[in-house]
């Protein structure tokens, strides 16, 4: 199973929300998706997906050197990468 998660994030929209997030029953499993606004200028996401299964993450564009995965740039990540 493969799941598409699109993160629409804008810096107006953090204005009047704090965060926001969303569950999902499928037939794989349970499939989880939020973020939280840390700071004015950085937000947290969480993604949460069925053991077995991909998931494509679809970022609002930031450079790549400032995207992180448990804290470990991106781009060092086995498996994750940006276009």
């Amino acid at each position: 199973m493969s799941v598409n998660i699109l993160l629409s994030y804008s810096k107006h929209i953090g204005e009047q929300l704090s965060y926001a997030e969303a569950t999902l029953q499928t037939m794989h499993g349970e499939i989880r998706a939020g973020w939280k606004k840390l700071d004015h200028a950085r937000v947290q996401l969480a993604v949460a997906i069925p053991a077995n299964t991909t998931a494509e993450i679809i970022l609002p564009p930031v450079p790549a050197k400032q995207v992180s995965e448990s804290r470990n740039p991106i781009m060092s990540m086995e498996g994750l990468h940006s276009s």
